[in-house]
């Protein structure tokens, strides 16, 4: 008589793997819709801008007024080269009872966007001009359901002097937050109205209308500081530009150790080309430690 127990012989494995991989998925990457995207598939570009001459002058009976001229300036702007390499060895390819390859590949994919959008908010907070905001947007008056400031008030101060205010025809179409900072904006009394329930903001990033300024998007995403509000035109005059040029993938084996080598280069360029269509609000909300 003889019987095998699950515990007494250590050769025996029961494998049962779930099918589904965990930890595949990357988060969604909104910030790169704070830039205008304009092809460069050779890499260079030249930006053209006018400068206006002024207007109409009152002249008397039989005078001419002063000729005027336009003039032009040139920006030049190359975009810039990054790229990612791995290799996985014959071993790990043997061994895994996943496709370490494809999943490499899958992982790899996301991260042109992850880097297009980190540059993006390092461009505008590097070239911005920076207003601070009249207050936190988030601060209500001590025991009142009433909030202390007006968000849309602090944002029409800052594009009626700047966007919408310069002469240069901007339009005030896209704004800039971190989730907790739009969560704040949100819930704010002058946005809310003061007797309607507060609303359930989603904290995923993306691009969606933005509630309380008609016909302007919010992108939101993790990477924009906590407390700043970008204010942006993207589009008309567009404040910001993302030069993106070709995306290249290459592969190879290596016959001698047996590992394949997987590589992605993707060329852009983040760059301010109109000062004056976009501004860095700062102080609008007060950012929460993570916990």
């Amino acid at each position: 008589m003889a019987a095998l127990t699950s515990g007494a012989n250590s050769v025996v494995n029961i494998l049962n793997v779930f099918p589904k991989l965990y930890g595949l998925k990357e988060r969604k990457y909104a910030a790169r819709y704070l830039a205008q995207e304009i092809a460069v598939p050779n890499l260079v570009i030249d930006i053209d801008t006018i400068k206006k001459y002024s207007g109409m002058v009152e002249i008397g009976e039989l005078q001419l007024p002063f000729p005027k001229e336009v003039r032009y300036s040139r920006a030049h702007f190359e975009a810039k080269k990054y790229g990612l390499i791995f290799e996985i060895s014959e071993e790990a390819m043997l061994k895994n009872i996943h496709n370490p390859l494809q999943d490499s590949i899958t992982v790899a994919s996301t991260k042109v966007d992850q880097r297009v959008s980190y540059d993006i908010v390092q461009t505008l907070e590097s070239g911005l001009t920076s207003v601070a905001a009249l207050g936190d947007w988030g601060s209500f008056v001590a025991n009142t359901d009433h909030s202390t400031i007006n968000p849309k008030k602090d944002i029409a101060r800052v594009i009626t002097s700047s966007i919408e205010a310069t002469g240069i025809g901007g339009t005030f179409n896209r704004m800039g937050m971190h989730s907790v900072s739009y969560t704040d904006y949100e819930s704010n009394s002058y946005v809310r109205g003061l007797f309607e329930p507060a609303p359930d903001p989603s904290w995923e990033p993306s691009l969606r209308p933005i509630k309380g300024l008609a016909g302007v998007g919010l992108a939101q995403d993790y990477f924009i500081p906590q407390g700043v509000a970008y204010v942006l035109d993207v589009g008309d005059e567009t404040c910001c530009a993302l030069f993106q040029g070709p995306t290249r993938v290459a592969s190879k084996r290596e016959e001698i150790s047996g590992s394949e080598i997987y590589g992605i280069f993707d060329f852009h360029l983040s760059a301010i080309i109109n000062t004056n269509t976009g501004r860095r609000m700062t102080g609008a909300t007060t950012p929460v430690a993570p916990a």
